[in-house]
């Protein structure tokens, strides 16, 4: 009892959750003042925001894009001759003692690391997405290169991509890398809700020996997977939605544009 009365408590401290108790508190002030116009946009404000952030609706519908990239269903994986992680997975933190703020798709580089260590392949291919420093726009493969090699990792050659805006472009860059390298297979790492679109566009691109190797799963297992009530509204749920969003926008805008 003291647990669960702990736990409401720690939800409603979350903006969502804080958001859900003033829209409560409305419902009930329409109800003493009957005011049927206040009554039903905060019934359905109410209603809105425990659907998209009180289940695990955003956690289902991401989970679809990374069924196809669970590695457990997935035959094992062969030698290449590079690991390509796609960049956006951190930060420049001047205040931090490696420079760098990592955000969640850092997973990647763990997973691009390991790729290596493993002896997957013997190169790894950082892309670069950029940061803003001293008013100009760099690279975060450098902030990445220099945690590596501070930790002297991994045992294999460490290659950097030019600055590249979007997956298109780290497409665009990879297909040039392999013709110059002469590489005739890579293993494209990357967030597995990510990979759907990333996968297009590289052999739209030209990379059309690539096997796709997901990590920083988010979603449920479609399989598995059944509509659940999580109680007081978090921001978390709707975190995930806005990376199921934004897949869905940009499969659209990358068909648009002839990039996949």
């Amino acid at each position: 009892m003291v647990q669960t009365v702990l736990s409401s408590l720690n939800a409603l401290t979350d903006p969502m959750g804080f958001l859900w108790a003033l829209l409560l508190a409305s419902i009930l002030v329409a109800l003493w003042r009957r005011n049927g116009w206040l009554f039903g946009v905060s019934l359905g404000l109410l209603m809105f925001l425990q659907i998209v952030a009180g289940t695990n609706l955003s956690r289902l519908l991401i989970g679809r894009l990374e069924a196809p990239y669970d590695p457990r269903r997935r035959p094992p994986l062969e030698s290449a001759d590079a690991v390509v992680m796609l960049g956006g997975t951190l930060d420049y933190g001047p205040r931090e003692r490696l420079g760098v703020n990592v955000g969640e798709p850092a997973d990647r580089i763990l997973t691009a690391v390991e790729l290596v260590r493993e002896g997957k392949a013997p190169v790894l291919v950082l892309s670069s997405a950029p940061y803003l420093l001293n008013d100009q726009f760099r690279g975060d493969s450098e902030l990445i290169a220099h945690w590596l090699r501070r930790w002297n990792l991994p045992p294999g050659e460490l290659v950097r991509l030019p600055l590249c805006r979007n997956t298109h472009d780290e497409a665009v860059e990879t297909a040039a890398l392999m013709q110059q390298r002469g590489w005739k297979r890579i293993i494209l790492v990357t967030s597995a809700y990510h990979l759907r679109r990333a996968e297009a566009t590289f052999r739209q691109a030209g990379v059309t020996n690539l096997v796709p190797f997901g990590c920083d799963f988010q979603g449920v297992d479609p399989t598995q997977g059944r509509w659940e009530w999580q109680g007081i509204p978090r921001v978390n749920p709707l975190m995930i939605l806005n990376y199921w969003t934004h897949e869905q926008v940009g499969w659209w805008y990358y068909g648009f544009r002839g990039w996949r």
